[in-house]
């Protein structure tokens, strides 16, 4: 069995591809779903609340599925800023320099993802809040 360190930055990667994926996930289903039915454009009467049901029903799925997808980019950005806790001293100023901008990237990524989650995700937590939409 490989040791917890070598195995981390495959984790890393592995949560940060599921995240990018759920995120494209969570578009389609907003693209699929929030689409008029053909019926609407030849007939008034084969669109009906029932579509704007099932588009509004698509836009609450694709927020769950965006805010897991975020979930899981921002747990592989800070869990490779976790394992890569210092700058490799025997390196030359190249790898130094490497080695800051991989951190800069894994910490704004966390940041970012932190941020948009909770944007994204917050108005679940309120549902039902006289007030709060």
């Amino acid at each position: 069995m490989q040791k917890m360190d070598t195995m981390t930055p495959m984790l890393s990667s592995f949560a940060k591809m599921i995240g990018i994926a759920l995120l494209f996930v969570g578009t389609l289903v907003i693209v699929i779903g929030g689409t008029e039915p053909s019926s609407c454009f030849t007939s008034t009467a084969g669109c009906g609340a029932g579509a704007l049901q099932t588009a509004l029903n698509s836009i609450l799925a694709a927020r769950i599925i965006w805010t897991i997808g975020l979930a899981g980019l921002a747990f592989g950005a800070g869990l490779k800023l976790r394992s890569v806790t210092r700058n490799p001293s025997p390196g030359t100023t190249a790898e130094a320099i490497a080695w800051t901008a991989d951190r800069a990237r894994n910490g704004m990524l966390f940041a970012v993802s932190a941020v948009l989650m909770v944007v994204v995700g917050l108005p679940f937590f309120f549902a039902g809040t006289p007030g709060i939409p």
